[in-house]
Order: C-alpha cells, then structure tokens, then sequence
C-alpha cells in the first residue's frame, strides 16, 4: 500500500487522510500544518492539507502513476474555437491545425509523479523589496526622479524593466530593484533551502492531474471565462476565472504572460509565451493557448542561453518543491494507520 500515492491516497477514509496530513508536519519539521481542505475545478478534486513553511503556502499534492502528453484531440472542438485558432495562425483546414498544435506538445508518455509539497503560488525572480532610503536606491538619480513623478501621477505602477518597479496601492507606494540571478544560482538557492523546482512530468502533473485535452478543461476554449486580457471582464476586480485555484489547489498556468521555471527537463519554460499571442492581438484562444496543460513555446527554446545568464528577465517565476522521502514515510504512516484502526476496535 502507498498511502501517499494515489490510488491508496484517495481511497482513505476522512479520518485516515487527516492522520496522514497532520504527521507530515512532524516529519518536516518546517512545515506548520494549517488545515484539510477540498480543492475543485474543472470536474477534478483533491482532499488535501495546506501547510505553511516562512509565510509561504504549500500544499501536498499526492503521486502516482500518469499519462502526459497530447496528440489528438479527444472530446473535439467547438466550431468557434476552431474557427478563431484556423483563422489566426493561417490555416485552412482542421487537420492541418491538428499537426501545428501537435507539434507544439509535449509527447504522450505515462510518468511516475513523486508525492510533494508544493509551494501554492509561484514566486517572482530577481525583484526585492526597498525602502526609497536605501542607498541601492536613494543613490540612483534616475530612480529618484521616476519615483518624483510617480507620485505625482494617477498611475498605480511604473516600471523600468529590470531595473524598478513601483506599485501604488490606497495612498502607500513600494519600490523594488531587480537584480540578476543565473538558472545555476536559482537551482542552488532552491536547493539550499531544502527546495527543487519541478521537471515538466511534475508541472504537467500539478496543472492537469492527467487531462487529456487541449486545456485543464477541454478541446474547446470556453468563452465564457472571465479573463485578465479579454473582454468585458478585464476589470472584474482581480476575479478571474483562471488564476483561481486549481483541483490541487495551486494557482497554476493562468497568465500566457509569465513563465514557470523547471529544471531537469527538456524544456527550460512551461506555460506561457510571453505575452506574445496577445501582443500581436490574436483571440483569447490563441491567447491563452501557450497556457495548455503540455504546450511548449518553440520560439524560448532559441532563447534559453539568454535566460540561463539572467533566469528572472522576461516574465518568469519560479514553484518550489519538496519531494516527500517514500520509504521512510510509508513505515510510520502504515504503523499510525494500524494504531487508528486498532482504537477505533
């Protein structure tokens, strides 16, 4: 039995699971248990546990045994969506939209996900925190007089890229400097945390749980979403449908803009483009296309030497991971089952 995996993982009672969730926290010390809880969307669910580790969110997510991948589509598309994606990368025929996206996908395979606790919301990378009387900032004369005129201004943010951002929010302004980090130094500062980042088989696993379609949520894209690039609903207060949390309860490939990190994979970026669809004003399903569950940008593969000297430029954040020690963990977990079941005879 691998109680951290599934299917055994989901095949524990209510009172079970709990007992596995809170032991965690004692055997990783650093991490605070907070509480159990359902996580739904797009007709899959978890029951898991959220945890807390410094301030940050992480939530166990259990393993096991996956297909990743696409190369067909299974449930069809929509005459809309099809006609939307046909007209905007020049195609004249379904079939031939097929090849192009299946191009771009990562290939079918079955892969065996550890279980982890994984951090809930991506991290951003290089960008820190000052006050305007630091001297890393008070020092720089065009710093200065970029956050003169913010002030003065109606705009809630400015930015220089990698180089300042500043955000304005009910009357308190914040400034933060970029400094450049290495995909060498991101790794080893993860690492000495006690941290990884994911592989794709990890990622593809954490935004789809194994889906077989195009998106999370089908071949077709649903227009019905509420979307930050699109439509009426651009001003919905932050309450987009997409940067919800998902069935594991992770906020996950909701911004076509922004990149995850990974390491040990054949791709170095997953889900995004950039910002590169809706830059050139495509529809919300090209759009949001480099957001699919196993999409890969051929255009950053070219790009990777840049972003191995500088990981932080161009939208990218970063998910830490700690893969759970299986072996160790099984005994006592097994040993605490026994013990439960035996008092409740």
């Amino acid at each position: 039995m691998t109680i951290l995996k599934k299917p055994d993982y989901d095949n524990l009672n209510e009172n079970g699971r709990r007992a596995v969730l809170e032991s965690l926290s004692g055997h990783y010390t650093d991490f605070t248990f907070l509480d159990c809880r359902k996580f739904e969307c797009f007709g899959l669910s978890t029951e898991t546990a959220v945890y807390l580790n410094n301030g940050d969110e992480f939530v166990f997510v259990p393993g096991g045994r996956v297909v990743l991948g696409w190369n067909s589509i299974s449930e069809g598309i929509d005459s809309r969506s099809a006609r939307e994606l046909l007209e905007s990368f020049g195609f004249e025929s379904v079939r031939t939209l097929h090849a192009y996206l299946a191009a771009r996908m990562s290939p079918v395979r079955s892969a065996d996900i550890p279980p982890m606790l994984v951090e809930r919301v991506p991290r951003e990378i290089g960008w820190h925190r000052v006050s305007p009387d630091d001297p890393e900032f008070s020092k720089n004369k065009v710093f200065r007089e970029t956050l003169e005129k913010f002030i003065n201004s109606k705009r809630n943010e400015k930015v220089i890229p990698k180089a300042l951002r500043l955000r304005k929010k009910d009357g308190e302004i914040t400034a933060e400097l970029y400094k450049p980090v290495s995909y060498k130094e991101l790794i080893s500062s993860s690492a000495a945390a006690g941290f990884r980042l994911p592989t794709e088989d990890e990622w593809e696993y954490f935004c789809g749980g194994g889906c077989r379609t195009i998106w999370r949520w089908g071949d077709s894209f649903n227009y019905g979403y509420r979307l930050r690039y699109f439509g009426s609903n651009r001003s919905a207060g932050g309450n987009y449908d997409l940067e919800k949390p998902n069935q594991f309860g992770l906020r996950i490939a909701n911004d076509p803009c922004c990149y995850e990190v990974l390491m040990d994979s054949e791709v170095l970026l997953k889900g995004g483009d950039g910002g590169k669809n809706i830059g050139a004003k495509l529809g919300p399903a090209a759009g949001y296309l480099p957001a699919a569950t196993y999409y890969r940008c051929p255009e950053e593969k070219e790009a990777e030497p840049r972003y191995l000297e500088d990981i932080g430029s161009g939208g990218t954040c970063c998910r830490r991971i700690k893969r759970l020690d299986e072996a160790p963990l099984q005994k006592k977990l097994n040993a605490l089952l026994k013990k439960k079941r035996s008092a409740k005879d």
